[in-house]
């Protein structure tokens, strides 16, 4: 990916990010969704999220948004900043291991000054799994597409 493209997406997610956190914001009038707290917008995708989902593998040339909501069952997509200030997005999902229901978590650490991201961590019912494991899971899922 050239220079310029790489500024073009971290000045397209500085742009998401501020759109996304005005819409999401207290209007002052206190009229929340009930007893007059603050509203808040629980339909809010976190554009860091938004960063991994619609990036396309270049490989297979699909995004790991769509790949990952068609191999997992109860996909979700979470954003949080680690204790060692890392940005991290967390897909969770359900799928079959060896013939039996479970859990996957894979972690993404992002690179904002690039507008990169690493595949990270893998965990399987709670128990972490190595960097093979964690490329064959991912090469599985587009794989799957």
């Amino acid at each position: 990916m050239g220079k310029f493209m790489k500024r073009l997406m971290v000045l397209s997610l500085a742009v998401l990010m501020l759109l996304s956190f005005a819409a999401c914001g207290d209007d002052g009038s206190g009229s929340g969704s009930s007893g007059g707290g603050s509203s808040y917008n629980y339909n809010y995708v976190s554009p860091y999220v938004t960063m991994v989902k619609d990036a396309k593998h270049s490989t297979y040339g699909i995004t790991y948004g769509r790949a990952f909501d068609s191999f997992f069952s109860n996909p979700k997509w979470e954003y949080f900043k680690s204790t060692t200030g890392e940005h991290v997005v967390e897909f969770t999902g359900g799928f079959s291991y060896y013939d039996k229901p479970a859990d996957a978590k894979i972690q993404f650490v992002l690179d904002l000054a690039d507008g990169t991201f690493t595949a990270h961590h893998l965990s399987i019912d709670g128990e972490a799994q190595s960097r093979l494991m964690l490329a064959s899971m991912i090469q599985k899922v587009f794989e799957s597409y």
